[in-house]
């Protein structure tokens, strides 16, 4: 009877960690995590809102509990992806399947839940980062060991995994509002069943129906370029090659518009209804700069001063400072002989009675102050004929190093700040 009752606790407990899951998943992905109260969770869980500190410590934990079950989830599937041995572009895809299973069946908060982390500047959950790392270093390495093999174009590993991954997700977080547009079925056999044609419907019926229309849409067998598989309007998905022969077109980088003549033609030699073709390297995006900009502009600025700087100090000292230092000199030793004669004046003044003590200590601290000055005044002009030493030429060489350095990296900035075509073809 004990082991009977512990077992329906267990069961009890276990379902109540999962419709709070549920609930929460559902919530977090509506509202974020500031949107939602821990009542409302409890109320679309149907418990009590204690056990929401009962079972994962509050609200905190369990967000974290849910984006670390599901990020487990792909991770472990993403890695078992990585060890088939598959052609990179077979592997991506088969990730799409897995992404769009997850998303329409066990775990449909998923897209937007991601969409929000990946939004979220204010907080990094410690437990949830090195998940998020997994996935995403792990099919970094399925793009760049597809690069090296040459089934995929040169393509940066992160920038790549980002190209298909956030239309991907994006596609998938706003199945519910793409949905609200259309009715309910969209496959051939939901479809015979309401007595509509299958083109009259648009929210995806089931799993399979999710995952062809995000295969269709998003086919990256062959990503970034070069697709096996090309969205043509109003002929579904037909084979990149027969698209090419139906327009003409010879090797790759050929002007798709060559074959219509120039009276199909735009003015601008562009074929009509299509977009201007752009050439391997060149400009499609640009990030704001501005900042940078500025901050160049006044590295540069400060090179320029660093050089002049070196250059005085490689050059020495100039006749005229010389002549300077000389009479500065000139002019404290004569302060110093008139201070030691007025300080021998005020001493015999004062041996004779007719002078004061105030007075001579007056003329004896003016002498200390004007052999101060002179000794300094001849320091000076030590330093100045001798010139710079090699030191100080050593500093002033490597000041302009370092400033050549910031005006490197700023200019790298700037030049990554623009987005250009990797390959020749139409945008």
């Amino acid at each position: 009877m004990a082991k009977t009752l512990k077992k329906r606790n267990i069961r009890d407990s276990e379902a109540t960690m999962e419709s709070l899951m549920t609930a929460g998943s559902e919530l977090f992905a509506a509202h974020g995590y500031d949107g939602v109260s821990v009542e409302t969770i409890a109320d679309a869980a149907g418990v009590n809102k204690a056990m929401i500190n009962y079972h994962f410590g509050g609200k905190r934990g369990l967000h974290t509990a849910i984006l670390t079950s599901t990020f487990d989830e792909v991770g472990a599937s993403v890695r078992a992806l990585a060890s088939t041995g598959r052609r990179a572009p077979e592997q991506l895809a088969a990730f799409i399947d897995v992404v769009t299973e997850l998303a329409t069946t066990r775990r449909p908060a998923f897209p937007a839940l991601f969409m929000r982390e990946a939004l979220t500047t204010d907080r990094v959950d410690r437990e949830v980062f090195p998940r998020v790392a997994v996935v995403i270093g792990t099919l970094m390495e399925v793009i760049a060991r597809g690069v090296a093999e040459g089934s995929l174009h040169p393509v940066d590993p992160f920038c790549g995994y980002w190209t298909f991954m956030a239309p991907m997700t994006l596609f998938l977080a706003t199945e519910p509002m793409r949905g609200a547009r259309g009715r309910k079925g969209s496959c051939r056999s939901s479809s015979r069943r309401r007595g509509r044609s299958r083109s009259s419907s648009r929210r995806p019926c089931c799993a399979a129906c999710a995952r062809t229309t995000t295969r269709r849409t998003y086919d990256v067998s062959s990503f970034p370029g070069g697709p096996r598989g090309i969205r043509h309007p109003g002929r579904g998905l037909r084979p990149f090659a027969a698209r090419r022969r139906h327009h003409g077109v010879g090797a790759r980088g050929s002007d798709p518009g060559a074959h219509l003549g120039q009276d199909a033609r735009h003015p601008d030699g562009a074929a009509r209804g299509r977009r201007r073709p752009r050439g391997r390297g060149q400009p499609l995006a640009e990030v704001d700069t501005v900042d940078v900009r500025l901050a160049l502009d006044a590295a540069r600025a400060e090179r320029l001063q660093a050089d002049a700087e070196l250059r005085l100090k490689v050059a020495g000292s100039r006749q005229e400072d010389i002549a300077e230092a000389r009479a500065q000199v000139a002019h404290a030793e004569a302060d110093l002989d008139a201070a030691e004669k007025d300080l021998v004046r005020m001493e015999g003044l004062l041996a004779s009675g007719s002078g004061t003590q105030k007075a001579s200590d007056d003329a004896r601290s003016r002498a200390a102050a004007s052999r101060a000055a002179l000794t300094a005044a001849r320091e000076r002009a030590r330093r100045i004929e001798a010139g710079s030493r090699p030191e100080e030429i050593d500093s002033a060489r490597a000041r302009v190093a370092t400033v050549d350095a910031r005006i490197a990296q700023l200019e790298q900035e700037v030049k990554d700040a623009a987005m250009v075509s990797p390959v020749a073809r139409a945008s």
